[in-house]
């Protein structure tokens, strides 16, 4: 199932979660990117970019934590990481 066709996650209860409930984070380590951009075609988001050869997680706000970024991504230089509760 692609990730644009999801439309909530379920949180530790069951409950389905809107996905402005939900906030995730990217994390790269520059020392794995090689700044090859598979994660920046794959994201269909348009979250990151490449920037003197390290890809950057440019809008963030847009991260709908599907991971295929990180899929994408043959060095293992991603890692999604969800952050806790809604914003208020």
């Amino acid at each position: 199932m692609a990730c644009l066709s999801l439309a909530g996650r379920f949180n530790s209860r069951g409950a389905t979660v809107p996905w402005r409930a939900l906030s995730y984070r990217i994390m790269v380590d520059p020392e794995k990117c090689i700044g090859c951009g598979a994660c920046v075609r794959a994201c269909a988001y348009g979250v990151l970019e490449v920037i003197d050869d390290v890809a950057y997680a440019v809008r963030p706000s847009g991260c709908r934590g599907c991971g295929d970024c990180v899929k994408a991504c043959e060095q293992g230089a991603m890692e999604i990481i969800q952050a806790s509760g809604r914003k208020t």
